[in-house]
């Protein structure tokens, strides 16, 4: 179970980020939290599921992004970058460098 400072914690760091949480189960019926941004499809939500060893952070599509021993620890990871997409780079063009004449 989830602590009710943590909640608390939780409840502020999605009140900043226009995320909103609902309490829901894992696969394995377990506990969890749903992830939803304002206004994104429902694909895209995330579950925070509660193991014996911490927290797991996992994609509507079953895929494992994160795990951390607390909550905090979970939600730096989401600031950080982990479930954003791999942003695609320019395709670098082969050239010929010439000195200036």
């Amino acid at each position: 179970m989830v602590a009710r400072g943590t909640l608390r914690a939780l409840a502020a760091w999605c009140a900043a980020r226009g995320v909103r949480w609902t309490p829901a189960r894992g696969d394995d019926g377990g506990q969890a939290l749903l992830l939803e941004r304002r206004g994104q499809p429902a694909a895209e939500a995330m579950l925070v599921v509660l193991d014996a060893d911490g927290f797991r952070l996992v994609t509507a599509g079953g895929e494992e992004l994160a795990c951390a021993s607390d909550l905090p620890a979970l939600l730096d990871a989401l600031d950080g970058g982990v479930a954003e997409p791999p942003r695609r780079r320019a395709p670098v063009r082969a050239g010929l460098l010439c000195a200036p004449a």
